[in-house]
């Protein structure tokens, strides 16, 4: 798990742009409700992996995880993705918030 949570660089052959992408397991979840007969526990509704591609600047959007396998291991960071990099623990909440929102929420 500290791998995946470390990150590492890819080459994407086709972008035309640096970009973030994080993977998320969204949970949702009903809580339990003692006061309803047999809603007195949490219950795991739906459980999903999705991918998101992350843009310099506002730009956020689904990507499927599947993604990846298009990717090719790289050595090195750019030049052109060195400032997204420098910013990517602070874009990491910007893609939360978008997935707890945008996401999560069409779930419920």
């Amino acid at each position: 798990m500290d791998q995946g949570n470390r990150g590492a660089i890819f080459i994407d052959p086709n972008a035309e742009k640096p970009y973030l992408f994080h993977m998320a397991l969204i949970h949702i979840v009903r809580k339990a409700d003692p006061e309803i007969p047999g809603l007195d526990r949490d219950e795991l509704l739906d459980c999903r992996l999705v991918g998101v591609k992350q843009y310099e600047g506002a730009e956020i959007s689904l990507c499927p995880v599947e993604h990846l396998l298009l990717l090719r291991g790289g050595n090195g960071l750019p030049a052109s993705a060195q400032r997204l990099a420098v910013r990517a623990k602070e874009e990491k909440d910007r893609a939360l918030a978008y997935l707890s929102e945008r996401v999560a929420g069409n779930l419920r």
